[in-house]
């Protein structure tokens, strides 16, 4: 065969699979369908879409696709998976304890005790009883001295950048600090008391409110309106004064006796030998199991907590004392991984990594290409931590796609903007996809953003399933 023959033949073939692209020889979506996707969003609101092929990342549609927008929730997507790079999906975080084994005579801890807060984020009363226990099974009985908490290890500041002041005192606004226990907060039942007998106010019989009082920073308990009858959850204005009450209660509950012994708050940084001193440890869960809650759940001190870790355990310099992380320390480093993964040519801006903040500013197509590098790289490694409609932060919602067409998603929400970043894909003909199964060949990472100060969520949100379903329909030829 000559060689114009071959050239030829190849040709005819390349031809021959273009007009097999499951979506069609032209590497866009339809005009209708895309017309309909812009009406969705009308004059009122400001839309913006990248839709491309999950698999080669050939972009079927974009509108204002590199235009950066507040992502919200969706930066959780960026603090994941760079996270999973860096650290590893078994990586956990450690608190540690440790004292001087010389000091320890008849039951007594007269020299200090100290406990390195690792920023556990999933760290609950329980595991401080645990780790009670264990001084009391090497022979602790007492503490007949100051203990010290370290907190360095994370910024000073609990709230990051950009977070608004009027955030609530709500789970999903917890402060963030290394010294976390009970996710940062309260939970409060009508007719008992306060879950934490420690804490200020929780003495007095019966329920207590907690309010916040802005001007001077602090919290301000007050009754239960009578008549309540829901529980309801309170994040506290400074998380390490908390840990430190949770701690003396859990301390006194495996029977050792403080005496002289009380909690010393420690900001500063802990020097290696320290740390090397210290004899027990309790773990995090895996980050892998972490992060599935993080974006499941669109968790925010998890996500916080992972953020800050980022500026402490890729950091390699060579010193006597530990580093700390800082939120601006830890957001160069995202921002830099992100840029490396994703390619240099899209302005990005980070400040936090549960997207809290508005001073984000992030590319919808910053994402497209996010989604497709993992399936390309690394599948199913990021896709089964994502919500399926109607669970996790989807709740109830994209119940009515197509049969046969699956979902999964990660959602973003602010005042007055709602985001999506989904995989969107038709089902193998054995079943629903597997978390282990690979992506099937007709599938579509979609990155959708509808913005209108005046329109409420839930419209906002009808609307993105009204063009995710657009979507599906076409996907399932409907």
């Amino acid at each position: 065969m000559s060689i114009h023959s071959l050239l030829t033949l190849l040709l005819l073939c390349a031809v021959a699979r273009a007009d097999f692209l499951w979506w069609g020889h032209e590497h866009r979506l339809p005009n209708g369908l895309a017309d309909s996707l812009l009406a969705v969003a009308g004059d009122s609101l400001q839309l913006r879409l990248s839709v491309c092929d999950a698999h080669s990342g050939q972009a079927l549609f974009e509108h204002d696709a590199r235009v950066p927008v507040t992502p919200a929730s969706l930066t959780k997507l960026l603090t994941a998976v760079t996270a999973l790079d860096l650290l590893g999906p078994e990586y956990r975080f450690r608190t540690l304890v440790g004292f001087n084994a010389d000091s320890l005579h008849e039951g007594t801890l007269g020299d200090t005790l100290h406990l390195i807060c690792g920023g556990n984020p999933d760290l609950v009363e329980n595991d401080l009883l645990g780790m009670g226990r264990k001084l009391r099974g090497m022979g602790l009985d007492s503490l007949d001295a100051p203990f010290v908490i370290h907190t360095g290890r994370y910024d000073s500041l609990r709230m990051g950048p950009g977070w608004m002041w009027d955030d609530g005192t709500d789970a999903w606004s917890a402060r963030i600090s290394a010294a976390t226990v009970n996710g940062n907060g309260l939970v409060l039942r009508p007719g008992r008391p306060v879950e934490f007998s420690g804490w200020p106010g929780a003495e007095a019989p019966g329920s207590a409110a907690m309010q916040r009082d802005w001007m001077r920073q602090r919290d301000v308990f007050r009754p239960l309106p009578r008549g309540t009858k829901s529980t309801s959850y309170l994040n506290v204005e400074h998380p390490d004064s908390l840990y430190a009450r949770v701690l003396m209660d859990a301390f006194r509950s495996c029977g050792l006796v403080l005496g002289r012994g009380f909690p010393v708050l420690d900001s500063r940084p802990v020097s290696r030998q320290l740390q090397r001193s210290c004899s027990l440890a309790v773990e995090s869960r895996s980050l892998g199991v972490l992060l599935d809650s993080v974006l499941t759940h669109s968790w925010n001190l998890g996500a916080e907590c992972v953020f800050q870790e980022l500026g402490v355990a890729t950091d390699t310099t060579e010193s006597e004392w530990m580093p700390g992380s800082s939120w601006k320390g830890a957001a160069e480093l995202l921002v830099a991984h992100v840029r490396a993964s994703v390619g240099e040519d899209l302005n990005l801006r980070l400040v936090d990594g549960s997207g809290l903040s508005r001073y984000n500013a992030v590319p919808l197509q910053v994402f497209s290409r996010l989604l497709v590098r993992e399936e390309a790289v690394r599948p199913s490694r990021l896709r089964p931590l994502l919500a399926r409609p109607g669970t996790g932060s989807l709740k109830a919602r994209f119940q009515n796609l197509p049969p046969g067409i699956g979902l999964r998603a990660k959602t973003g929400s602010l005042w007055g903007s709602q985001l999506l970043a989904a995989y969107l894909y038709r089902e193998p003909e054995t079943g629903p996809l597997l978390d282990s199964d690979p992506l099937p060949e007709e599938s579509l990472v979609v990155i959708l953003g509808l913005e209108g100060n005046l329109a409420g969520a839930s419209r906002l949100r009808a609307k993105q399933e009204r063009i995710i379903g657009l979507l599906a329909r076409w996907m399932a030829k409907e």
